[in-house]
């Protein structure tokens, strides 16, 4: 290369070297944060695909907004008889009370996202408590706890005693239904990609939906159907099984590796 070339770039280096440093530094800086989200983001990816069944809550989602049709639970119920697993999980917003007049400065009513499950929820992944007792323990309280009736157990999210001055033991009206507060979750396996909620959650049984008699013609509801399938068993055409099957019902039948790929493209924008 010619040296009159480095002779220039030596004399304009040592006559603007603080411009140099800042051009240098510059670049520094640009080429590390790409090299930092590009490491964050793979490192997501990873999380995502080793956990992408928990987040999802099965290996199969049956997804609608309405009741399922009796034709659609028996086809639900066939699949026990291929060795697979399936839980009902309902989520609505509904609005709580409290049972017995509180302080002044709390709330008496509060927004909540609600959510019904059964004695099988979660089929993977773990819910955090603040107890050593199981969910479907605390949601099924003894008579004892109840002053001697059969009650329905709630575990709510801390931000919900807070606003509303309760603590656990207390009872909460939710519709028609009374409920003894059991417990706190603090975290949800299947409740990862939810950043915006409309109130603090709070998990009861379909027992303790039903009682409360909140779903209605019209009621904005979103059914669950979470389905876990033996390992061997190819999910594609299960899919498209099920969707031909259940497809008088409107279902939206998703699998977790769709569920990945949603997560994905999100991260990758």
């Amino acid at each position: 290369m010619n040296p009159f070339i480095f002779k220039m770039a030596w004399r304009e280096t040592r006559g603007a070297w603080r411009h140099f440093l800042y051009f240098f530094a510059c670049i520094a800086i640009g080429v590390g944060a790409l090299v930092g989200v590009s490491l964050f983001g793979a490192n997501m990816e990873r999380a995502v695909t080793k956990e992408a069944r928990g987040l999802l809550g099965g290996d199969i989602e049956i997804r609608l907004t309405r009741p399922l049709s009796l034709a659609g639970q028996a086809v639900l119920n066939s699949l026990g008889d291929r060795d697979m697993i399936f839980t009902h999980v309902s989520e609505l917003v509904a609005m709580a009370a409290r049972a017995n007049p509180g302080p002044v400065m709390t709330q008496s009513t509060q927004i909540i996202e609600l959510k019904a499950v059964e004695s099988a929820y979660p089929l993977y992944g773990a819910i955090r408590l603040d107890s050593t007792q199981s969910l479907d323990v605390l949601l099924h309280p003894d008579k004892g706890h109840c002053g001697g009736y059969s009650c329905f157990g709630a575990v709510v999210q801390e931000s919900l005693l807070i606003r509303m001055g309760l603590s656990v033991g207390d009872r909460l009206k939710i519709g028609h239904a009374l409920f003894l507060i059991t417990g706190i979750v603090r975290t949800e396996p299947d409740r990862m990609a939810n950043a915006f909620t409309l109130g603090p959650r709070v998990m009861i049984t379909q027992e303790g939906l039903l009682a409360a008699d909140l779903i209605k013609p019209g009621s904005r509801v979103r059914e669950r159907y979470l389905v876990k399938t033996p390992p061997p068993m190819p999910l594609e055409p299960l899919l498209s099984e099920l969707r031909d099957r259940m497809a008088a019902d409107s279902v939206r039948v998703s699998s977790y590796r769709t569920a990945q790929s949603q997560l994905r493209q999100f991260l990758d924008q």
